[in-house]
C-alpha cells in the first residue's frame, strides 16, 4: 500500500508590511506656502522632500529659505520622555519666525511660573502648583532632543503650546517664545536634560515665554554668559528639579543684564525643588525689575566676588512690603562667598534656610545692598580659621540698610584669637533690630575643617544708627558686652 504524505506543499509568497519612513534631515524652504505640514516646503539632501516632517526628523531653518516663515509646527502626542523631533535648529542668518501650532483645548493645562511647588509654604506664599509631573504626562506641545536657536524667532501661540528640549539647548541669537500675531504668549520653553548654553553676544536675546530648567530626576546643567536678555513675556525663569544654572562673568566689567522691559509684575527668578542658581564673578548679574524666590530645597550662591542685583517685588509675598529676594522656610539658603554682593532694590527676606558668608583667606566683606529681614533663617559669618593660615580669619557681613533679626540662630565659627578686633562683624548702616526669638549657637568649624576644638570666638554686631530690641539668648560661656552711651555695638564672646 502506498503511503500518502500529510504535508501540503506551500508556494512561497510575499507578506505586505506597513511602510516605515527613515528619519531625515529636512531644511525649510517655504517654496509653496508657510504651512509646516506641506512636503513642498521642505528639502532633503538638496532635493525637494518627498514627505512632510514626521517623528524623529531633524528640522533646520537657515538663510536659504524662499519664504522664511513657518507656521503650525506640531508634535505627535508621544510620551513625555520621547522627542517628536531629533532636533530643531534655527541657524545664524535665518530671519523668519517658526510658530508652534496651537494646542487642542483638551490638552491645554496652564503654567504658573510663580509656583513654588505643590506644598503651600507655612508663611502664606500662595501660588498654584506646577501642573507637570515627572513621568506619564503627554506633551502639551512639541518635544525635541536638541533645541538650537541662533537666529530668527520661535513663537508660541497663546494657550499651553509648550516647547521642551530633552537632551541639549543652545540659545545664542534671536527670539525665544513670545508673541505670535501680536498677541502675548504665556507659555513655556522647558529644558529637561543635558547641557544648556545661553550666550547673548553683541545683539542680545529676547525672551517671550517662561524659561524652565527642571530635570525631574535627570540632570540639567545651564551656563549663561554676559550680554543682554530682554524679557517681553512669560513669567521669568524657573530653576528646579535638580537643575543647575550658572551665570559666569569672568571679568570685572562683564555683566549679564536681564531687563524686564514691560515691567511684568508676575515675572520672577523661581529657584525651587532642589534647583541651584549661582553667579560667579568678579563680574555681575543685573536682573532689572525681576525679583527672586528661593524655595523647596533650593540654593542660591554668589561666588568669586560677583554682584547679583534683583529688582521689583515678589508678587506672591504676603503683606504690602514685598521684597526683591525671598527665601522660603523650606529652602536650603543663600551663600555669599569671597567678597560677593547681593543687591535687592526692595530688600531681602529670609524665612528659613540659612544666610552664609565665607571668605578665604584674609579679610573679605560680604555685602547685602538693601534692607535685610531674618525671621527664621540661620546666619553664618564664616572664614577659613586662623589655625589653617597661621593668622586669625575675619568674616564680615555689611548690610547697606536696616536689619530686622526676629528669629533664627547665629552660628559662631572659630576665630582663634583672644582679641575682639579679630572677631567677625555683622554691620548695618541703619538700625539693627533684634527680636526675642534670636539665639546664638556655640562655634564649630565648617567643613572641611570639622572636628577641631572651638577655641575662642567673637561676633560684633554694629549699627550706624542704633541697636534695638532684645539681647540674644546665649549658651553658657557667652556674654554680651555693650558700649557706653547710645547702644551701637554688641560683642559676643566665648570666655
Amino acid at each position: 500500500m502506498r503511503m500518502v504524505s500529510s504535508f501540503r506543499r506551500l508556494k512561497p509568497g510575499v507578506e505586505a508590511l506597513e511602510g516605515r519612513e527613515v528619519p531625515a534631515v529636512l531644511t525649510w524652504t517655504g517654496a509653496v506656502s508657510t504651512a509646516f505640514d506641506v512636503a513642498g516646503n521642505w528639502r532633503a539632501d538638496g532635493a525637494p522632500a518627498a514627505r512632510a516632517p514626521e517623528a524623529g526628523d531633524e528640522l533646520v531653518f537657515d538663510a536659504s529659505a524662499v519664504n522664511p516663515d513657518c507656521f503650525g509646527v506640531r508634535g505627535f502626542g508621544l510620551p513625555d520622555d520621547q522627542a517628536d523631533f531629533a532636533a530643531v535648529r534655527l541657524l545664524p542668518g535665518y530671519a523668519g519666525t517658526v510658530t508652534l501650532a496651537p494646542e487642542d483645548e483638551a490638552a491645554t493645562v496652564g503654567h504658573d511660573g510663580l509656583s513654588v511647588g505643590a506644598r503651600q509654604p507655612a508663611r502664606g506664599l500662595v501660588t498654584a502648583p506646577d501642573p507637570r509631573s515627572p513621568a506619564g504626562v503627554e506633551n502639551r506641545g512639541v518635544a525635541v532632543g536638541v533645541l538650537e536657536v541662533r537666529g530668527g524667532a520661535l513663537a508660541q501661540l497663546p494657550g499651553a503650546t509648550e516647547l521642551t528640549a530633552l537632551s541639549a539647548f543652545e540659545w545664542t541669537g534671536g527670539v525665544l517664545g513670545g508673541t505670535a500675531g501680536g498677541v502675548m504668549s504665556h507659555s513655556a520653553v522647558n529644558v529637561r536634560g543635558g547641557a544648556a548654553a545661553i550666550a547673548p553676544g553683541g545683539e542680545g536675546l529676547v525672551l517671550g515665554s517662561t524659561l524652565v530648567f527642571e530635570a525631574f530626576g535627570g540632570s540639567v546643567t545651564a551656563l549663561a554668559h554676559p550680554g543682554v536678555i530682554d524679557l517681553l513675556g512669560g513669567d521669568g525663569v524657573v530653576i528646579g528639579g535638580g537643575a543647575t544654572f550658572t551665570i559666569a562673568a569672568p571679568q570685572p566689567e562683564a555683566t549679564l543684564y536681564m531687563r524686564n522691559v514691560l515691567s511684568r509684575n508676575t515675572a520672577v527668578w523661581n529657584v525651587r525643588r532642589g534647583g541651584f542658581f549661582e553667579v560667579i564673578g568678579p563680574g555681575a548679574f543685573d536682573s532689572d525689575r525681576l525679583p527672586m524666590v528661593v524655595s523647596d530645597g533650593a540654593k542660591f550662591r554668589i561666588s568669586g566676588g560677583a554682584t547679583a542685583a534683583f529688582g521689583g517685588q515678589v508678587p506672591a509675598a504676603p503683606g504690602p512690603a514685598k521684597p526683591s529676594v525671598l527665601v522660603d522656610d523650606a529652602a536650603v539658603g543663600v551663600e555669599i562667598e569671597n567678597g560677593g554682593t547681593l543687591r535687592a532694590a526692595n530688600g531681602v527676606e529670609l524665612w528659613g534656610g540659612y544666610l552664609k558668608t565665607f571668605a578665604a583667606p584674609g579679610e573679605l566683606t560680604a555685602t547685602v545692598d538693601g534692607n535685610l529681614v531674618v525671621s527664621g533663617a540661620a546666619v553664618h559669618i564664616s572664614e577659613v580659621p586662623g589655625f589653617v593660615y597661621g593668622s586669625p580669619g575675619i568674616g564680615r557681613l555689611n548690610v547697606n540698610g536696616n536689619v530686622r533679626w526676629t528669629a533664627g540662630a547665629y552660628h559662631a565659627d572659630v576665630d582663634g584669637s583672644a582679641a575682639s578686633a579679630a572677631g567677625d562683624l555683622w554691620y548695618c548702616t541703619g538700625t539693627f533690630e533684634v527680636g526675642a526669638g534670636v539665639a546664638v549657637v556655640p562655634g564649630v568649624v565648617d567643613p572641611p575643617y570639622g572636628g577641631v576644638p572651638t577655641g575662642r570666638s567673637w561676633l560684633a554686631v554694629e549699627a550706624g544708627v542704633a541697636i534695638q530690641g532684645s539681647v540674644p539668648a546665649v549658651p553658657a560661656g557667652w556674654e554680651i558686652v555693650t558700649n557706653a552711651g547710645p547702644v551701637k555695638k554688641w560683642f559676643l564672646r566665648v570666655s
